[in-house]
């Protein structure tokens, strides 16, 4: 199948592009050299239409989850493309029904906003400490009532380490991240960011000194970000979460192409 990454373009806007299938090897991905070069050099068609020759390097990536499986049903599992091989265990709690839906790419994932998530589990290539990246396509298809929870780490109470959500009071794009487990630093973006029924492509970073969100490739600059924070990740001992905190807030629509690096994203890189 075809592979989907998380690019810069040449005017800096975070896209995604979608390339014949190939070998992971921590750095780059391998078409026969069709489309990334041996010497760190690649060309290929971005969405606009335009060329591209910088160099993507996908080495911190720990998670990429295409979410394009023919089934999607309730005791399932799905396998991330990373080089981790990560395994999610699929929640929905209606029997043989199949959540597979049409993606932005491809096919995606449809949430009820009722125990719809998947458990990626425990694995320690999700360990964050002081940096991380959180990116994925979504699209609301209905008002939160609380929070709807496009991913998470959580293991109940106080152990968790972030939170990335619709934050209902304002209608914006948040994301909460737990220094000591307990106190969450939390921060959104302007508020209406969202219309339904609409893909958007959202991404949240943390460096070990700041906190920034993306939609749609231009940083929020407005709201509470970019947010001022040091400090290291709490290690919660919990799972990660797509689609919910645990087995609460859950989302209400579609979740495509999640993915999630062990270092902070920019425009640059």
């Amino acid at each position: 199948s075809g592979v989907e990454i998380f690019v810069v373009t040449i005017n800096n806007i975070f896209s995604f592009d979608t390339f014949a299938g190939g070998t992971y090897d921590g750095t780059q991905w391998d078409a026969g050299n069709t489309w990334i070069e041996n010497n760190g050099t690649h060309i290929y068609d971005l969405p606009d239409g335009s060329v591209s020759t910088e160099w993507t390097d996908m080495s911190s990536n720990v998670l990429l989850m295409h979410l394009d499986d023919a089934s999607l049903i309730h005791g399932g599992t799905i396998t991330d493309s990373s080089s981790n091989g990560i395994v999610g265990t699929l929640r929905t709690d209606d029997g043989a029904t199949n959540k597979a839906t049409t993606g932005k790419i491809n096919g995606a994932m449809t949430f009820d906003g009722t125990n719809d998530y998947i458990d990626l589990g425990t694995p320690i290539a999700l360990d964050f400490t002081t940096s991380m990246t959180v990116e994925a396509w979504a699209m609301a298809t209905a008002e939160p009532i609380t929070y709807q929870t496009i991913g998470s780490n959580y293991g109940g109470g106080s152990d968790r380490t972030w939170t990335f959500l619709r934050d209902s009071t304002t209608d914006s794009l948040a994301l909460c991240i737990y220094i000591d487990g307990s106190t969450g630093q939390c921060g959104a973006a302007a508020d209406n960011t969202f219309k339904l029924n609409q893909w958007y492509h959202m991404v949240a970073t943390y460096d070990g000194t700041t906190m920034r969100v993306y939609i749609n490739g231009e940083e929020q600059v407005s709201g509470d970000f970019p947010r001022a924070q040091t400090g290291t990740l709490f290690d919660s001992t919990g799972s990660t979460f797509i689609g919910s905190v645990g087995v609460a807030d859950e989302f209400t629509g579609k979740i495509d192409e999640f993915a999630l690096y062990n270092t902070a994203l920019s425009a640059t890189t």
